[in-house]
């Protein structure tokens, strides 16, 4: 497999502590977090938000099929940075806040399949405009 990159931004029309809320909050991250018809529920999910802490998150189809993903917290800088290490690769989620909106940066980096990249990033982007959507109305 190939490393690549994938790099998602989105603008989100509210001041930056409210995104890293909605990102680092289980209550919060519960409600965008799963693509399309998944679900991720609040019990199914452990964040110990700290260098080094762990992010266990797992997403459920509608069939009840469950999806776990273990991460780990490498960086942790509020409200500005989050990295965490998934599924061989890193991620890097940056906010930067401007007129009170944020620009939000998620970089992931790692080996990841020619198949499975289209569906890594249309998932991804999913989630990122859940999260928009949630922030905006």
């Amino acid at each position: 497999m190939a490393v690549r990159e994938l790099i998602l931004i989105r603008l989100v029309g509210v001041p930056r502590c409210e995104v890293w809320d909605a990102y680092t909050v289980p209550e919060r991250l519960a409600l965008w977090w799963a693509p399309g018809e998944l679900v991720a529920p609040l019990h199914k999910i452990n964040l110990d938000l700290r260098e080094g802490g762990s992010f266990e998150l797992t997403m459920i189809d509608p069939d009840g099929i469950e999806y776990p993903s273990e991460m780990v917290f490498r960086t942790v800088e509020p409200p500005g940075r989050l990295v965490y290490g998934w599924d061989g690769g890193e991620v890097v989620v940056t906010f930067s806040e401007d007129d009170a909106k944020t620009l939000l940066v998620q970089r992931y980096t790692g080996e990841i399949s020619d198949e499975m990249f289209p569906v890594m990033e249309q998932g991804t982007g999913e989630q990122l405009d859940q999260l928009v959507a949630l922030l905006s109305g």
